[in-house]
């Protein structure tokens, strides 16, 4: 009986340590769980990055197709303008290669007169400003200076430099230029025209002002004779007697003078200068110079031309006011004859 009382707990014992192994394997499975769980995520996260090296690659492959295809010129340069990277098509518009360019400074390029508004742009940068087309001339290798307009971001990192997209617009500033000319000049005689002389005029007057010192005179040149060219000759001639006239005032105005041509016959001469101005030689001058014959074609035709000169005076209200006082001397001098001069 004592034997059996001694075997009870071996049952007990076994089972005690069916559990703990049991509780073991749990566990353990519990760990497996856990790790294969971690494996799964690393797995997911190697498939991620090799997703995402792969599209990085295309990225880079794209982003490399695009800075080579690019029609617009694109540059990588530091922060101090110096250029580290071109593009095929900023190659194409200065007509360098890509080894002539990178290493040197834009500025090297850059048109002398620019250069203040240039170093004042990187400095912009340099504060986090954007640069959005910035226009300056840039020499290309056959010596001719291009307009680009140039955009930029502004400089957020000194490590990562300045990127610049570019545009060739040579061609449509030289349009702008034509139509500026255009709209500032005459053009049949190439004499700045009536709103030209306004503006300048109106400038010469504000100068005037506000250095007393300075004074400002208005010839207005009617001419005479023109009329009956006209009538008898035809509106060629006219058109001939026309070019000549500012022609020739063209090459009789001197420093400070400012020819213009106001409308049909009627031309304008503004002179500055320390008072006080003489202005009759310069008037007899004209009367000698346009009275001088004029050929076309087989004929050779002559016109006079009545002046009438006004003095800016501080009474003269505005450019109307010296304008009025010269074209009413102007008519005196019509009255007394033509082919003179007068003063207001």
């Amino acid at each position: 009986m004592s034997d059996k009382i001694k075997c009870l707990p071996e049952p007990l014992a076994l089972l005690e340590q069916l559990r703990a192994r049991t509780t073991l394997i749990e566990e353990l499975q519990r760990r497996i769980a856990t790790l294969e769980q971690a494996l799964q995520a690393c797995r997911r996260a190697e498939d991620s990055m090799a997703r995402d090296r792969a599209l990085n690659r295309e990225l880079k492959s794209e982003g490399e197709w695009f800075f080579d295809h690019s029609l617009d010129m694109l540059g990588i340069a530091e922060t101090d303008g110096r250029l580290k990277r071109v593009n095929p098509a900023f190659e194409r518009v200065l007509g360098y290669t890509s080894e002539e360019l990178v290493g040197r400074q834009l500025m090297e390029f850059i048109h002398p007169d620019d250069h203040q508004r240039a170093y004042s742009e990187l400095e912009s940068l340099g504060s986090g400003n954007d640069s959005v087309n910035f226009e300056v001339r840039c020499r290309s290798k056959d010596g001719r200076w291009r307009w680009i307009s140039l955009t930029c971001p502004a400089a957020v990192s000194t490590e990562r430099g300045l990127y610049a997209i570019g545009r060739d617009v040579t061609e449509r500033k030289a349009t702008e230029a034509e139509l500026l000319y255009r709209s500032q000049h005459d053009a049949l005689t190439a004499l700045p025209n009536r709103a030209t002389f306004d503006q300048t005029l109106a400038q010469a007057i504000a100068r005037a002002i506000r250095h007393p010192q300075y004074q400002v005179g208005l010839l207005l040149i009617d001419l005479d004779g023109f009329k009956a060219i006209n009538d008898s000759h035809g509106h060629a001639a006219g058109d001939a007697v026309l070019q000549t006239v500012g022609a020739r005032l063209l090459a009789c105005q001197r420093k400070n003078e400012f020819a213009c041509r106001l409308g049909g016959d009627e031309f304008a001469l503004i002179v500055e200068g320390v008072a006080p101005l003489s202005l009759d030689p310069l008037a007899r001058r004209i009367i000698d110079l346009l009275g001088q014959p004029i050929p076309f074609d087989a004929a050779s035709l002559t016109i006079g031309c009545s002046i009438g000169i006004a003095l800016y005076s501080l009474s003269d209200e505005d450019v109307d006011s010296l304008y009025q006082r010269a074209d009413g001397a102007m008519y005196a001098v019509k009255k007394a004859g033509k082919n003179g001069y007068g003063y207001d």
